[in-house]
């Protein structure tokens, strides 16, 4: 189970976040992790509850509760060309966009853990959104990586 793969990983100009959610539930779908009932239970979440998956500024973690939409494991990652904001809250603004899809709750939990390992490091935040392309975004994470592993 991993949080970051490459091949769910994309750099991408986007203007809005409908569009972030559909780009990343649609990374989810094409490599049948997900299916497009992830979007729907997002976006309802989102009209509920507001944009609260946008953890600070620069970085929102997607998800909604467990549900049949969820057909594995995974994560993707869209990186965005600039900040966007979340369902109209000035304060709700992402570059960095996770989409998790986890069929139970201790798959959820455990890539939540694995994100807060990663994003409570200040120096990696600063690293990881100045990243100009997935080659440089994965150098930072390996660079990461090795040092969670060394703790």
């Amino acid at each position: 189970m991993e949080l970051f793969n490459e091949k769910l990983t994309k750099f991408v100009q986007i203007s809005n976040w409908i569009q972030a959610i559909y780009e990343g539930v649609k990374i989810l779908v094409e490599n049948k992790i997900a299916t497009f009932d992830l979007e729907k239970a997002i976006i309802e979440q989102t009209k509920k509850f507001g944009a609260y998956y946008v953890l600070e500024e620069g970085v929102a973690l997607l998800h909604a509760p467990v549900g049949n939409y969820c057909l594995k494991v995974g994560v993707s990652i869209l990186v965005l060309d600039k900040m966007i904001v979340f369902n109209n809250q000035s304060d709700k603004k992402a570059k960095i966009i996770f989409t998790l899809s986890a069929p139970n709750a201790d798959d959820h939990i455990y890539l939540i853990k694995e994100f807060a390992t990663f994003f409570g490091n200040s120096s990696f935040k600063k690293e990881i959104y100045a990243a100009n392309s997935i080659t440089e975004f994965y150098k930072i994470i390996k660079k990461y990586k090795g040092l969670k592993n060394e703790n």
